[in-house]
């Protein structure tokens, strides 16, 4: 049995902490390690005032996870930001991080005392969910190894609702029962494509007027992002948007995991055209909702997309001071969102195959038991 440390973040909803999270579940039950986790400080000290969204057994097991035991370990695994890209006293060292824009800045990299601390093992691993942020590490110039380990969901919350627990749950969230509800979750910040998306929404609005379109911010972390996206599509196509918004319905609460998979099967497809993302773990969850998606072409939900319940957005690729990033074409988001509308096969492809598909392929239990064979290889 080996001892592994995992350093990074519990209690939060935020991404990086789910993901710690839902993996310090199943790797506390792996019988092959002896598993400890030491907290590091949150990014923003204000984070500390929310919630994970786990109910109160997963959380009770996730808090009972104690710290590093004085005789050492074996293994340590780190999850924060920003990423602590040094070595540890362990035999092995792993570092979670993520590159969305192809670069890795000077400031996402810790440089606190810690860093520059001589260790007895000077060297680590780099893990990430995605091969196209696997591209950007690499292109950022780190030469050591970098596994790609993709993020995962839990199959006993995701799942297909049928019309009558749909109409069920648009109650619940007062949504309107008979309306196309497209959904994005987020921080709605400019590479998650929301000024796109509202401008391809005003102009399918003028052909779908029972079209709606649900956006659930995090502005309980990041602040509200969502208002200068709605000016700069304003800009774009100002009477369209303007009236368009009318049908915009715009969530900056802080979900448990039960709400948030509660909306999910409340909306009928589920749209994402991101400009750069780490892997974009929104879309894996609507496919395990079993909505149909529509996201940007050439970026990480390449890895997992499926053409039988995706509808890809063309892009561009665009190369600047920041990295690279896609560039959705505004009239294929137009011509995808019809699609789903007008689809009903491509809708009930995605309800009968996706739920199926991401419980055997992305369940957090597959994911971390490809993770653990990875820390103990």
């Amino acid at each position: 049995m080996k001892k592994l440390l995992i350093e990074g973040w519990r209690g939060i909803n935020h991404s990086y902490a789910l993901v710690n999270q839902h993996q310090l579940l199943h790797l506390a039950a792996n019988p092959n390690f002896e598993v400890y986790h030491n907290d590091l400080p949150f990014f923003k000290a204000h984070w500390q005032n929310t919630t994970s969204g786990f109910d109160q057994e997963d959380t009770e097991i996730i808090n009972s996870v104690m710290s590093s035991p004085s005789d050492g370990v074996d293994i340590i695994y780190r999850i924060s930001f920003p990423f602590r890209f040094y070595g540890g006293s362990a035999k092995r060292v792993f570092v979670f991080g993520t590159s969305e824009f192809g670069l890795i800045q000077k400031d996402f990299v810790y440089s606190g005392p810690e860093a520059g601390h001589t260790y007895s093992n000077s060297e680590f691993e780099i893990v990430t969910p995605s091969n196209w942020s696997k591209y950007g590490l690499m292109q950022s110039g780190y030469s050591g190894k970098v596994h790609v380990v993709p993020l995962g969901i839990d199959p006993a919350r995701f799942w297909f609702a049928n019309q009558d627990e749909k109409k069920e749950l648009r109650k619940l969230f007062e949504l309107p029962r008979h309306a196309f509800i497209f959904l994005n979750i987020g921080a709605m910040t400019w590479n998650k494509g929301i000024t796109p998306l509202l401008n391809a929404f005003a102009i399918h609005k003028k052909s779908y007027p029972d079209s709606y379109l649900v956006l659930k911010g995090s502005d309980f972390l990041y602040g509200n992002f969502f208002d200068q996206a709605v000016k700069e599509a304003i800009k774009l196509n100002s009477s369209g948007v303007s009236d368009a918004l009318e049908s915009v319905i715009y969530s900056k609460d802080n979900l448990s995991h039960e709400a948030l998979a509660c909306l999910y099967r409340a909306s009928d497809a589920y749209v994402s055209p991101y400009l750069a993302e780490g892997f974009n773990l929104p879309v894996l969850e609507a496919i395990a909702s079993g909505l149909p998606v529509i996201t940007t072409e050439g970026g990480p939900t390449d890895d997992f997309c499926k053409d039988e319940f995706t509808l890809k957005i063309a892009s561009e690729m665009v190369t600047s001071s920041i990295g690279r990033y896609l560039k959705p074409d505004v009239q294929s988001l137009v011509l995808q969102m019809s699609e789903a509308v007008d689809n009903d096969k491509l809708r009930k492809t995605a309800a009968a195959m996706g739920p199926a598909w991401a419980e055997k392929n992305y369940s957090w239990k597959v994911i971390t038991d490809k993770l653990a064979n990875l820390l103990i290889t």
